[in-house]
């Protein structure tokens, strides 16, 4: 009699635990099929990112700030075969995708596109990324989009624009090496569905990671700051025009290696790490 109860209870738990997996699994097929739809313009034209004939990396509004995307190292960490490498002077980044790279100060490979403004220089990509509606990553050579410089691929980058909302936020936050942040924007109309804005802006400092022990200092300081005002003018249904200033400075430590022989004999070298003053300035603008 002990036993037939035994198997009765054994068979309601497993019948039990059999209904829980078949709810999970129903909750699961219900959440595959909430997917947010991207739109990209990989192509110069606003399509469905299923529908591009382009391997394409896309990140939206929305992505960005769950992943906490604020640079350039950050999404592209996330986007496969394409690597960056950041050197420990201010500004100065390559970055290579699917193998494609840049040769020191020649012409990148990789088309760099910001508001359909190239960015030709590579310190481009050391500019904080904020206020960012889409990024783009195309892998592969994109020649016939993007010109020249981009048989490697292309990185693609639109920024929140002007709306007839009145909107804006601040967002602040902390990190590694005494680092602090500020960013934010206000937009809105000025003259309502004729005249629109919207200002942008940035604030990044850092005391650095590095130490110099001779000189008892942090060699890797950073502080970059950074401006935009967006205009745009909605002349009628199928006219706008876009007035679009921004400019970026970015100033901190920079590191090179100065060696000199302990001993000829032993071949023995040392070296030290000393701290240059650096600046990089950008602008760029359309009209």
């Amino acid at each position: 009699m002990n036993f037939q109860r035994k198997t009765v209870i054994d068979g309601i738990t497993l019948a039990l635990a059999s209904g829980g997996l078949l709810v999970a699994s129903g909750v699961q097929a219900e959440k595959s099929t909430m997917l947010e739809e991207v739109s990209v313009t990989a192509e110069k034209r606003l399509e469905k990112l299923q529908n591009v004939p382009v391997s394409v990396t896309a990140f939206s509004a929305d992505g960005i700030v769950d992943a906490g995307i604020e640079n350039t190292q950050d999404f592209i960490d996330l986007t496969p075969n394409v690597t960056l490498d950041d050197s420990y002077t201010v500004g100065n980044t390559f970055v290579t995708i699917r193998g494609v790279s840049q040769i020191n100060n020649a012409d990148s490979p990789i088309a760099i596109v910001v508001d359909g403004i190239p960015q030709n220089n590579q310190k481009q990509l050391k500019q904080e990324l904020f206020d960012i509606e889409r990024i783009e990553v195309l892998r592969g050579p994109q020649g016939a989009g993007y010109g020249r410089n981009a048989i490697g691929g292309a990185i693609n980058i639109i920024t929140k624009g002007p709306t007839n909302e009145t909107e804006g936020y601040v967002k602040t936050g902390v990190y590694n090496g005494s680092g602090k942040t500020v960013s934010g924007a206000v937009g809105g109309p000025l003259v309502e569905n004729v005249l629109l804005y919207r200002l942008a802006g940035n604030y990044r400092e850092s005391d650095g990671l590095i130490d110099n022990e001779f000189l008892n200092q942090k060699v890797d300081d950073h502080e970059a700051n950074n401006l935009r005002a967006q205009l745009r003018w909605l002349a009628t249904d199928d006219f706008s025009m876009d007035i679009v200033y921004a400019t970026s400075n970015m100033e901190g430590g920079s590191i090179y290696d100065t060696s000199f022989s302990d001993n000829a004999a032993r071949n023995a070298n040392t070296f030290i790490s000393e701290a240059l003053p650096q600046t990089d300035e950008a602008c760029s603008g359309l009209d």
